[in-house]
């Protein structure tokens, strides 16, 4: 029992990889938001470590990925075509800002 990206991982990522082919979604909002979001949870995690909360800075950045709302909003909300921006460098950093939110929120 769980929230659709905590159980449905697996098939998230087929449903993002079959959007990729088909090109409903940009590789650039993905490729940015989730790259991104990496890089900062694991700077979260190394900021953690030093405060003592936790142990290993890689397992907090692979729970916050996989905790599924970000697998989720990365695959099927980031890369709605109508919300999405039309320009190439604006898509990479309509990612960002976006996983930038995402931290600051979780």
């Amino acid at each position: 029992p769980g929230t659709t990206g905590e159980i449905f991982k697996i098939t998230i990522l087929i449903g993002l990889i079959y959007l990729l082919i088909r090109r409903s979604a940009d590789f650039r909002i993905v490729v940015s938001y989730f790259g991104t979001f990496l890089v900062l949870a694991l700077t979260a995690g190394l900021a953690l470590l030093s405060l003592g909360v936790i142990a290993n800075p890689f397992e907090f950045m692979l729970f916050s990925i996989l905790s599924g709302g970000v697998i989720f909003g990365g695959t099927f909300m980031l890369t709605d075509p109508v919300t999405s921006p039309i320009n190439p460098p604006s898509r990479f950093l309509y990612g960002m800002i976006a996983a930038v939110i995402t931290i600051f929120i979780r």
